[in-house]
């Protein structure tokens, strides 16, 4: 069942501040600075008193299949939002035909099953439409002043964490970005260094614990749900050997700082100078037409022109003949030369001693 708590509240509840998170774990409830009361996807406050299996059924898993199974390589789902044993339950209650209980079904991997449809795992889009249908998205400014505080509670002792966190802009189930860095957790150190190998913290079991996530400066969210936009989906897992376990946590952002605007073009101070006018000596002016066309020129060739052209042409034909005559007894030399040396004899040169 889940009720509303405020940031206060849950502030003072979960007073913890944790170097280890769990491993089988619920998100059971996620608040903004800007307000919100929402929680992980397909996370409950139900607590099943000291019933892990039953709390487990609901834990989200980032792996197919979601228990490890020797015989079986395990995949690790890097997109989307993993998986539950509840939503596995749901794919073969629905499209196996099989019982819940029959454990074996779980070691088989999913995504290599011909036919697998979306009811396996965690549907992001409809679980995050369902929280923003009723208006308890988290709220979360974007103006470097946002936090987002999310309380987790762990079911059993095998997994302490650190969490690391990734976001997915687009609520498209990817995420281009890389991990969060560690200093964006304000109660978590180091989320990123692969931490809490053996996964184990049995002081945690069965408690709630609380883990905030400082907003950067002009985070841009994309995606829509519902009435709302500027929506993001944040994905938190540790590092669990048997998981890894996590959660998605949808949000919005508000608060989001203006766009710096390129400056305007600067005006040139310099005014253009206009080229200086060169008298050239003849009319620059356009011919004018007559009838469509040019006029010609009225007067006839004079006979000195003519004359002079006609010198031109024959000084340009001797010139000609003189240089193909210059060519042909250059090249019958080279022949020459080229026989001469073909029959001459084969000197060796003399061997010098070092």
């Amino acid at each position: 069942m889940h009720f509303p708590i405020s940031a206060a509240t849950a502030a003072a509840i979960f007073t913890i501040l944790i170097d280890q998170a769990a491993a089988h774990c619920r998100f059971v409830h996620t608040t903004g600075d800007q307000g919100g009361d929402g929680r992980g996807l397909l996370s409950t406050w139900v607590h099943h008193g000291n019933n892990d299996v039953h709390g487990q059924k609901e834990a989200t898993i980032f792996s197919d299949p979601p228990v490890p199974n020797k015989h079986a390589h395990r995949l690790y789902l890097s997109e989307g939002c993993g998986m539950t044993l509840q939503t596995v339950d749901l794919w073969w209650n629905m499209f196996g035909g099989k019982s819940p209980e029959d454990w074996w079904k779980y070691q088989e991997v999913l995504s290599n099953r011909p036919g697998i449809t979306k009811e396996a795992w965690v549907q992001t889009w409809w679980e995050t439409k369902k929280q923003a249908d009723a208006g308890v998205l988290p709220v979360v400014s974007a103006d470097g002043n946002g936090w987002l505080h999310m309380a987790v509670l762990q079911i059993n002792e095998d997994g302490a964490g650190p969490f690391r966190c990734k976001i997915d802009p687009n609520g498209d189930g990817k995420y281009p970005g890389d991990w969060e860095p560690s200093d964006r957790f304000m109660n978590q150190p180091n989320p990123n260094d692969g931490g809490a190998a053996k996964s184990f913290w049995p002081a945690g079991k069965h408690q709630a614990h609380l883990l905030k996530w400082k907003a950067p400066r002009g985070l841009k969210c994309n995606g829509k749900s519902g009435n709302y936009e500027n929506v993001c989906i944040m994905r938190c897992e540790n590092y669990a050997v048997n998981g890894p376990f996590g959660g998605c946590i949808p949000f919005r952002i508000v608060n989001q700082p203006p766009e710096v605007q390129p400056e305007p073009p600067k005006p040139i101070d310099k005014p253009v100078e206009n080229p200086e006018y060169v008298d050239t000596g003849y009319n620059a002016q356009p011919a004018e037409g007559y009838n469509g066309a040019y006029f010609k020129r009225d007067a006839a060739p004079d006979a000195n022109e003519k004359r002079n052209i006609e010198e031109i042409q024959q000084l340009r034909k001797r010139n000609e003949e003189r240089a193909m005559r210059e060519f042909a007894r250059i090249k019958r030399g080279v022949r020459k030369a080229v026989k001469k040396a073909r029959s001459a004899a084969v000197v060796e040169p003399p061997h010098v001693m070092n």
